[in-house]
């Protein structure tokens, strides 16, 4: 074998190494990539749970007088809501309200999102 025909084909097995070292990194960057999105696709789902137990919460609390701590399920996603505190306070028009301290949790697969909140009665 001469030594450019040798040189020729160890240019092409060197070639053939860097495309396969290039084709693996782009399907690994791929697959992470999808994995980030389907993350990002349940923690806004548990953010909007929880938020969603935040609003019930409160419309339960105002309306039905029903003030506890709560669990609620939503499709394949739960909420829990907690009542942490709650302090008779004086508006600026001088009348009496309850001032709640609570936390909403949404929880879908492993993923959770917690928020606080008040409001008062």
């Amino acid at each position: 074998m001469s030594l450019n025909k040798r040189g020729s084909l160890i240019f092409v097995v060197f070639l053939l190494i860097l495309f396969a070292f290039i084709g693996g990194m782009i399907v690994s960057l791929l697959s992470s990539s999808s994995i980030s999105s389907s993350e990002d696709l349940l923690s806004a789902q548990a953010f909007y749970l929880a938020e969603s137990g935040k609003e019930i919460a409160i419309e339960r609390c105002l309306n039905e007088g029903f003030c506890d701590n709560a669990t609620y399920i939503f499709g394949n996603g739960r909420m829990d809501v907690k009542f942490l505190l709650n302090t008779p306070i004086t508006l600026d028009n001088k009348t009496s309200a309850i001032l709640y301290e609570s936390t909403s949790e949404g929880e879908i697969g492993s993923i959770k999102r917690k928020i606080e909140f008040k409001f008062w009665k």
